[in-house]
């Protein structure tokens, strides 16, 4: 609780008159403020109890308190002073201000804490009143000011409710569902001045700002009637309007709204008509029947009319006899010639085979994959008998075959090979004709014969080869005799010409019976047979055969395989550097690969430098050996520490040529570029000279193969190197990038992305930073693989895999605007990318 100031004084002047001091602590002597200036201010009343009054006196039995210490040479007056004089007095704890010591003197009291002002010495709050606390407030409490109970400022309305904060009577709205109630569309009040929004109508329809519901809005009569011209149109709400009426005599279509003539029913229109057509009498018409199959129409009368098919029509396929004209008549489809009749399929047919025979030879023996010819002899009445040779006529049918021995030739086991009229033969008499046929029989023990046929095989005649043939049946033990005897032996491989068997090398293989060989192959890729003898091949490898050690080169014949293990190789030349920066040049090279990283025997093939100036070669020519353990091999200037060593600036700058050839031996200088041994790989090259067709044509062919490759190109030849980046052989096309020289190394056929990026910073970012069409930033792979470009967004900046589907490389290429873009070329400003970078950028994005 707070206290008053006389209860403050009151407390202040018994506990200053209470407390003594003894002088043995060193303590001044105090002196109660409600005694200062009084006459009895010295009085011994120290002892006193503090509830006593200052001037009381104390009785004889006073006692003092136990705990009051007094030194034993204190002298006590009888008024209870001390004997030092007066004792100034101290500050209470809720005193302020500056008060009087009672000894002539003051003491600073200090300030009060707020909400406490000092009044009269004393730190006591003055409440301020109400109107001073709610000021403008019209609702809610406000507070005194000191700590006690806070005053009422108001009350609001009904309908109002207080803002705390501001003590001002505030609208309070009602909810959206409340104040919309039923109301489907539009709006409606919140009590407040506000509005809630209740709803919108659907397409057609329109809302009733009274009701708040969604009405249907018709369309006017013009835009639902349209072009119609009759009948009736909805209004689109459930009325119509009548969009018009027809004329007499037509009737309202009332789908199309189209006045129009009425026709005459189907039974009207068609009347007694059959077939055809009539009309309806509107300009369509009915259909009135079909005829059946062989009649037709009449068109005048509707009558369904046989209809005789012509005669070509009636004897398709007939040589003699009669056919219907399908309308009661036939036709007479021709005679056949003397000694012919005419047959149930009425076919002028010759007669049958009167006597055959299996002529010659009776037995016969071979070796498996060879043949033998056999004759046999037939007589057909009227035919055979014109002449005394054969009397050819390709209705006669013959044929020889083989089958088990001790059965029927009737039977499904023999074999049968079409045998052909003998046109040399006389046999001096106008009897019989003969054939002849090649009989060929896998190993084993057969029985042969003969057999005829004038029916078109219909039916045969088998034929045995004693004297009576035929006429007395076909009987087993007149068959011919025939024994196969097995082939040579299986083929063996003693040797291949060559250590490593390049793409298009011609490599011999030697061994015994191989003159049969019916293929080669390598690891089951056909390879080109050239020439075969019994005991050697000559075959030329094709590309498509997989590089690798290992690989299983087989000879197939008639007779079984056999096969060798071989090393097969993609030998190119891979890099070539004949403008160097040194002089003399030395670091001039050619750099040799095989597609294999291991060491590999080159033997066999040989490296040739040809001069453009003559189209010959120039200094010797160079065997190659083994190849390093990375599959390089390098010839070039001692500097190099290469496998193959040339004299200092002794590689020509151009338009010159190397090659790689498989020969037998050196090949002389002075040789023409067209006489060459077997071109294994060449490339033509220059700096920046014209190109040369002596070197190109007789090298690489024609275009597009036949490209000579510029070392100039980035206008640095010193500098740079040719490189190949394609695969295939023969074809300046396989050189596309011109570069710094990486001798013994991977050729820069793609850029790294740190080179990418790199190249981006120096020449990009300065359009594309940060605030660019794309952030080159510390990646700039991040804003383009897979990112849809600006101008062209059907297509990303760099789609991963496939350069001609990404934007950046159209862009840098030039070719944006016609796959759809815009813009210029990039870099903007900027030097073109050369057709090296644009590979190189290509092959990277294809790499991803």
């Amino acid at each position: 609780m707070r206290w008053s100031w006389s209860s403050r004084v009151w407390w202040m002047s018994v506990v200053l008159a209470t407390v003594v001091v003894a002088p043995g602590c060193g303590d001044d002597d105090v002196m109660d403020v409600g005694d200062a200036g009084r006459a009895d201010a010295g009085r011994a009343d120290a002892g006193r109890d503090a509830s006593t009054p200052v001037d009381a006196q104390v009785e004889d039995d006073a006692q003092v308190d136990d705990d009051a210490q007094v030194d034993d040479d204190a002298q006590v007056m009888e008024d209870g002073g001390m004997a030092d004089g007066c004792v100034p007095l101290e500050c209470d704890v809720d005193a302020c201000g500056t008060v009087d010591d009672g000894c002539g003197g003051t003491v600073e009291c200090g300030g009060c804490e707020a909400p406490d002002t000092c009044v009269e010495n004393v730190c006591s709050c003055t409440p301020v009143t109400q109107e001073v606390a709610c000021g403008t407030r019209e609702c809610g409490t406000a507070p005194n000011g000191c700590g006690g109970p806070d005053y009422t400022c108001g009350s609001c309305e009904s309908g109002e409710s207080c803002n705390t904060t501001t003590g001002a009577c505030e609208c309070v709205p009602v909810t959206q569902e409340i104040a919309c109630g039923t109301r489907e569309c539009g709006t409606a009040s919140n009590g407040c001045g506000g509005e809630h929004t209740c709803g919108t109508c659907g397409s057609g329809e329109t809302c009733n700002t009274t009701t708040g519901a969604c009405d249907c809005v018709p369309v006017t009569q013009e835009v639902a009637c349209g072009t119609r011209e009759c009948g009736t149109a909805s209004n689109g709400c459930g009325g119509s309007y009548t969009c018009g009426s027809c004329e007499s005599g037509e009737t309202c279509n009332e789908t199309t709204g189209v006045c129009g003539c009425v026709p005459v029913t189907q039974e009207v229109a068609c009347g007694t008509r059959e077939c055809g057509t009539a009309s309806n009498g509107c300009g369509g018409s009915y259909t009135c029947g079909a005829c059946e199959s062989g009649e037709s129409c009449n068109t005048t009368t509707g009558v369904c009319e046989c209809v005789p098919v012509t005669q070509e029509v009636a004897c398709a396929g007939r040589t003699c006899g009669t056919a219907s004209n399908g309308c009661g008549t036939d036709y007479t489809c021709g005679t056949c010639p003397t000694g012919e009749s005419c047959s149930a399929t009425f076919q002028c047919a010759l007669p049958t085979v009167g006597w055959c025979k299996l002529q010659w030879p009776p037995t016969a023996t071979y070796v498996e994959g060879g043949s033998v010819t056999v004759y046999g002899h037939v007589y057909v009445e009227g035919l055979t008998s014109r002449t005394s040779g054969t009397d050819v006529d390709p209705r006669v049918l013959a044929a020889v075959g083989y089958g088990p021995a001790d059965t029927q030739p009737s039977t499904t086991g023999w074999a049968w090979t079409s045998a052909s009229a003998n046109t040399g033969w006389d046999g001096g008499t106008s009897n019989n004709d003969e054939y002849q046929g090649s009989l060929a029989a896998p190993a084993g023990t057969w029985d042969y014969a003969y057999r005829f046929s004038t029916d078109g095989g219909a039916t045969w005649v088998y034929c045995d080869r004693d004297d009576a043939g035929s006429t007395d049946g076909y009987e087993l033990d007149e068959a011919g005799e025939l024994t196969v005897t097995a082939s040579v032996a299986a083929p063996t491989i003693t040797s291949v010409s060559h250590a490593a068997l390049a793409h298009g090398a011609r490599i011999t293989i030697t061994g015994t019976a191989l003159g049969t060989a019916t293929d080669v192959s390598i690891d089951g890729v056909m390879q080109m047979i050239e020439s075969t003898s019994d005991t050697s091949l000559v075959i030329r490898v094709v590309d498509a055969t997989a590089v690798g050690t290992g690989g299983a080169l087989t000879v197939t014949t008639p007779t079984g395989s056999d096969s060798e293990t071989v090393t097969v190789v993609h030998l190119v030349i891979n890099e070539l550097d004949s403008d160097t920066t040194s002089s003399p040049e030395v670091n001039e090279f050619v750099e040799i690969t095989t597609g294999l990283p291991s060491a590999i025997d080159l033997t066999g093939y040989y490296l040739v430098l040809v001069n453009g100036s003559t189209d010959t070669t120039y200094g010797p020519s160079f065997a190659l050996g083994t190849t390093d353990s990375a599959g390089y091999l390098l010839a070039g200037n001692g500097a190099l520490a290469p496998d193959i060593t040339f004299a200092n600036e002794f590689l020509q700058n151009g338009a010159d040529a190397v090659a790689i050839v498989q020969s037998a031996g050196l090949v002389a200088a002075g040789t023409a570029a067209a006489s060459l041994p077997l071109l294994i790989d060449a490339v033509a090259y220059d700096t920046a000279d014209p190109d040369d067709s002596g070197l190109l044509t007789p090298l690489l062919g024609t275009a597009p193969r036949a490209v000579q490759i510029n070392e100039s190109e980035n206008t640095t030849p010193a500098a740079d190197a040719i490189q190949r980046c394609g695969g295939a052989r023969l074809d300046g096309r396989s050189f596309p990038v011109i570069a710094a020289p990486t001798p013994r190394a991977a050729n820069s056929c793609a850029f790294t992305q740190a080179e990418l990026q790199t190249r981006f910073e120096t020449q990009c970012a300065s359009c594309h930073g940060s605030n660019g069409g794309f952030a080159v930033g510390t990646d700039f792979t991040a804003a383009t693989i897979g990112v849809a470009s600006t101008q062209l967004p059907a297509m990303s900046r760099i789609t991963a895999g496939d350069h001609l589907q990404s934007y950046l490389w159209h862009k840098l290429n030039g070719t944006h605007v016609t796959v759809g873009g815009s813009g210029v070329r990039m870099p903007s400003g900027g030097a073109a990318w050369n057709a090296t970078d644009l590979y190189r950028l290509a092959h990277y994005i294809d790499s991803l």
